[in-house]
């Protein structure tokens, strides 16, 4: 959306996806339309494989290619201080150099319009994200996928979104349903499921909610 201003700014990206095979010129994410250096934000892949972070004209590209199809965790980080820009797959450092300038560019930030494939768990941040912060959000994403995976095979579905009382108000949501399957078996018990999640009981027991959401 406009909101999101990255203009001279520290900021970090992180996002999984997965690309289609004989994709060509894939473009995770554009920020900005000038023709001028700096004014334009990419982030995606050439269609060799290699993966780019560009302002436009003053651009980091991984130095290998990327030719497989499997869901993969991609983060790029800058930090205006010094200038410094790194890509990072799957947790570890990739690329990395000092750009010419900071990033310019406003307008709409443009998510997976360009890109063949899929794409998840996308954040923005106001600053540099560490390589532990970055290897802690791939953690949490494939505890959630697992404990998804152990409610589907308990229930033979996947949770709902929300669950609903008999006037359908909304109750709780699919993060207090797989609480078990998160060893988090205690703390669900400790919900009162007959009560919308805002009660009085239920409310407090929110800042207890593992971080891994």
């Amino acid at each position: 959306g406009d909101e999101i201003n990255l203009v001279n700014q520290s900021f970090s990206i992180a996002f999984w996806a997965k690309r289609d095979p004989a994709s060509g010129i894939d473009l995770t994410m554009i920020q900005g339309t000038s023709d001028d250096d700096n004014k334009v934000l990419y982030l995606g892949f050439y269609s060799d494989g290699t993966f780019m972070f560009d302002f436009q004209n003053n651009e980091l590209t991984t130095p290998e290619a990327y030719g497989d199809y499997d869901w993969h965790h991609w983060t790029c980080t800058y930090d205006a201080t010094d200038n410094t820009r790194i890509i990072y797959r799957d947790g570890v450092a990739v690329a990395q150099d000092t750009a010419s300038a900071d990033y310019q560019g406003t307008g709409k930030f443009i998510i997976g319009r360009s890109f063949n494939g899929s794409m998840d768990d996308i954040y923005v941040y106001p600053r540099p994200i560490s390589e532990v912060e970055i290897q802690a959000l791939m953690q949490n994403a494939w505890q959630i996928v697992a404990a998804l995976r152990d409610y589907h095979e308990d229930q033979g579905r996947f949770p709902p979104a929300y669950t609903t009382d008999r006037n359908g108000k909304r109750m709780h949501s699919w993060r207090v349903l797989i609480l078990p399957h998160l060893d988090e078996q205690g703390l669900y018990d400790r919900f009162r499921l007959n009560e919308p999640w805002n009660s009085p009981h239920n409310f407090h027991l929110l800042s207890e909610i593992p971080d891994v959401f």
